[in-house]
């Protein structure tokens, strides 16, 4: 029989046993009108059973006794409810399950086997052994470290839980007499010692219910995530932190009909168990919202009842959003059936005997999301357990870029307590702070919340503006849209703070801000000299203004059909009545153009140009001054993005580059115009990537490489060469 696993990481003396079971009895779920019991009785006769195959059955493997589960349960009114999101829902009947007590040593998943055989069972097996998950941990450091990472204190500001709503924690019980919980606990059934209260003799309980309820402002200890919650205390752990799935699907039963909104279960098993299933189920149905530990045995296979599809399953992370891992193979569980994550690494919360101590585990992280989820349903009394867990899962941060290797392996992120119950959101996604802007600009974001009121958009006069007006109100949500077109033209250029307010009718407001350079003046660009229509050869100054308050560049180029241009100068300086740029124009001759562009950073372009005639004398004798080398030499395209030919001109022409292989082959073959990067009176730097004139990379081997050059109307070879290519 299987142990529910208390779900923080298991004591040394008490390791989980998975797949472990109480001896010599079963649970049965038998079909409808099988056995009749009146209101009030439990213990089955045989004139209770209408079945003569299930009384032969019973004979046959000498069943002992045979008894109703959960002895007040009945029948559902309605089989199937429709919910109001909806969906539907079978609701399992708690009558039906029975739990038959066996002779010593029996073999119990043969007898298991032997009444599913029989129509009248609707399914039979033991009944297995649950255990907590956890981990002490007595370093006492960054108390409450959980609570600041959640971000509870802002959550404060809106609801501390005024509503009292009750969370049961069916767990090894509560020490309901502690400092920090005097007043929170609500006494349950006790299942390990029935008859008796339900006092914790483990300390699991106890911590479980700190961190969901432990009352604040007492000056004492602790606080809990929802100030006034109350919880219901049933007992169905031992003081080893194990216990039996009958207890548990006892203790689940009875917190929905004593009132509970919320369940906590921080405890586990790896196999599922229809019993479990169908509690889980019935709770659901009912309206309640069953929270589970995904258990601490650092595997991504799945643990009942984290698993099942109306349980939301809690997985543990530390204080820097990363997986928790406690020890050797010791870590949360994960996977895609994993829905949400929450601080379980050293959480320090209540225990026995008035004391407070540090525990690891998804037992611990699992109190986190029930008190959220407490705290949510206090302000939204009629939601049912999906709208919680949607609202609670859609609201958490993505913790994924934190944990690689686990992405969507802990749940939609790592629960954010102040988004969840409903804090406004503002937030400017564009602009952003920084961003020169002009003209009609949209203002997008979020602005939205649970229960929204309205927002609105104001503007203000510098980085820390004294005061502001408003731009826009309106009462309609928007969620990563436009919040307001704005037109900057009716707004004085200069460094402005456009502010969002999101306001809840709680009341509560969230503000968010962006520095804007508004700059609608368009920049500057003019060229003083030379004059347009005139004549030049030589080298030539170009002289004139490009500035703006907020230039990005200028760009001063030239071209000979107005078309393709190469670039003379640039900068990111504005200048005023200046050298703009020098311009060698030998060996050039006719019409040529000069284009002057300045851009600001407002993405405004000026642009100016003329046109001049170029009269410089053609040139004799084009030759190759300094050093010409290829580099690297030997070359690697595996490794290396570019080979460089390298050389001096000594007048603007138009260059030739041509590759052969040692046979004479032509490889690769690239044309630089005269005056262009290439074809400059002056240092040349041109790449080859190592390829084919047909984009394939070229094989090892010596290449010969020859540069020529327009010289007095004729082609002159420059200078050759040898390149090496060595491919690792």
């Amino acid at each position: 029989m299987k142990k529910l696993l208390l779900l923080a990481i298991a004591l040394l003396l008490a390791s989980p046993c998975f797949s472990a079971y109480a001896p010599d009895e079963i649970l049965v779920g038998f079909k409808p009108n099988v056995i009749t019991l009146a209101q009030g009785i439990s213990s089955v006769q045989e004139q209770n059973i209408n079945a003569d195959s299930v009384i032969k059955l019973n004979k046959k493997l000498n069943a002992i006794k045979i008894e109703k589960l959960i002895k007040n349960a009945v029948s559902p009114k309605e089989k199937i409810k429709y919910l109001s999101t909806g969906k539907t829902i079978e609701v399992p009947d708690m009558s039906l399950i029975y739990k038959i007590s066996l002779p010593k040593n029996s073999d119990v998943q043969a007898v298991c086997d032997e009444y599913k055989k029989d129509p009248n069972v609707s399914y039979a097996h033991p009944n297995y052994i649950i255990k907590a998950f956890l981990t002490p941990n007595d370093t006492k450091y960054a108390n409450q470290w959980g609570l600041a990472k959640i971000d509870a204190p802002t959550a404060w500001d809106i609801t501390t839980g005024e509503n009292a709503v009750t969370v049961a924690v069916i767990d090894t019980g509560a020490d309901y007499n502690h400092e920090d919980l005097v007043g929170k606990i609500i006494q349950g059934e006790n299942y390990i010692a029935k008859g008796t209260p339900p006092l914790d003799d483990n300390g699991h309980g106890t911590h479980i219910a700190g961190i969901i309820a432990a009352v604040a402002n007492n000056s004492k200890g602790v606080a809990g995530v929802n100030w006034g919650a109350r919880i219901l205390a049933i007992k169905v752990l031992d003081s080893h932190g194990g216990g039996l799935t009958s207890n548990a699907a006892e203790g689940i039963h009875e917190a929905v009909t004593k009132g509970a909104k919320i369940i906590n279960l921080s405890w586990g098993d790896d196999v599922s168990s229809n019993t479990l299933e169908n509690a889980v189920n019935y709770a659901y149905a009912q309206g309640v919202l069953v929270v589970a530990a995904a258990g601490n045995e650092n595997t991504s296979s799945m643990v009942y009842p984290a698993a099942y599809t109306n349980v939301m399953c809690v997985a543990a992370t530390d204080q820097n959003d990363k997986w928790s891992v406690w020890g050797i193979g010791s870590a949360s569980n994960y996977g895609t059936w994993v829905d949400i994550s929450a601080p379980g690494t050293s959480i320090y919360s209540t225990y026995l005997s008035n004391s407070y101590t540090n525990l690891n585990g998804t037992s611990m992280a699992t109190p986190f999301v029930a008190g959220v989820a407490s705290l949510l349903f206090s302000r939204k009394p009629t939601w049912t357990p999906d709208q919680l867990r949607a609202r609670i899962e859609e609201n958490c941060d993505n913790i994924d870029s934190l944990n690689p290797g686990k992405e969507g392996q802990l749940g939609k992120g790592r629960i954010n307590m102040p988004k969840t119950i409903g804090i406004p959101r503002a937030q400017i996604s564009s602009p952003s702070s920084g961003d020169y802007v002009k003209g009609e600009i949209a203002i997008s974001g979020y602005a939205d919340g649970l229960d929204f009121e309205k927002y609105s958009i104001y503007i203000g006069s510098g980085s820390s503006p004294s005061s502001y007006r408003t731009l826009y109100s309106s009462t309609s949500q928007v969620v990563n849209g436009t919040l307001f077109s704005f037109n900057t033209t009716a707004t004085n250029d200069g460094t402005h703070t456009i502010k969002l307010e999101s306001v809840s009718n709680t009341p509560y407001t969230v503000e968010a801000s962006v520095v804007i350079h508004i700059d609608n003046a368009p920049p500057i660009a003019e060229i003083t000299s030379p004059q347009t229509l005139t004549s030049a050869e030589g080298t030539i100054s170009i002289k004139g203004s490009a500035s703006d308050e907020n230039i990005d560049y200028y760009l001063l180029e030239y071209s000979q059909d107005n078309l393709t241009f190469v670039k003379i100068s640039s900068s990111s300086s504005s200048l005023t009545n200046g050298d703009l740029g020098s311009w060698n124009t030998s060996g050039l001759k006719g019409k040529y153009y000069i284009r002057l562009t300045v851009k600001d950073k407002a993405n405004s372009t000026s642009r100016c140009s003329i046109e001049l005639t170029l009269n410089n004398s053609p040139t004799t004798v084009v030759e190759s001054g300094g050093i010409t080398k290829s580099s690297p030499n030997p070359f690697n395209p595996n490794t290396q993005s570019e080979a460089y030919f390298s050389y001096t001109l000594t007048e603007n022409s138009d260059v030739a580059i041509f590759l052969f292989s040692i046979n004479g082959e032509l490889i690769w073959k690239n044309n630089y115009l005269a005056g262009q990067d290439g074809g400059k009176a002056q240092a040349n730097l041109v790449p080859w990537n190592g390829r084919s004139q047909y984009g394939n990379t070229v094989e090892n081997g010596v290449y010969i490489y020859k540069i020529t050059a327009k010289s007095g109307g004729a082609v002159k070879i420059l200078t050759s060469g040898k390149i090496i290519v060595l491919r690792n």
